[in-house]
């Protein structure tokens, strides 16, 4: 029988309180899941789709399927790439919607 590994995210909830900070993808699914204001809540999903909109195709579903609890075997299974490359195309990703939160103001 197989194990399944479970993932484990990082997040500063402190960082994810305060604001004009952007956030990563964690934070934003952190913050949008403490909201209480369905109007920010919406807001937040919205600029979380549309920054994953920005990203490559390969990008938006590696990430897609890390928010989902995928693990890096099963994405570089799916996608038939390896595990290191899985690891290249995370990074790079992060490193883009990083950049895209601080240009559009993420961190509301």
């Amino acid at each position: 029988m197989a194990r399944s590994k479970k993932q484990i995210w990082y997040f500063d909830l402190e960082k994810i309180e305060r604001d004009g900070e952007p956030l990563n993808v964690t934070e934003l699914k952190v913050k949008e899941r403490l909201a209480h204001d369905p109007r920010e809540q919406l807001e937040l999903q919205l600029m979380l789709h549309e920054a994953l909109k920005q990203l490559t195709p390969k990008q938006r579903q590696v990430i897609t399927s890390q928010l989902t609890g995928a693990t890096l075997t099963e994405m570089a299974r799916e996608l038939h790439v390896s595990v290191p490359t899985i690891h290249e195309i995370v990074a790079a990703a992060h490193r883009r919607l990083r950049m895209i939160c601080q240009q559009e103001g993420c961190s509301r």
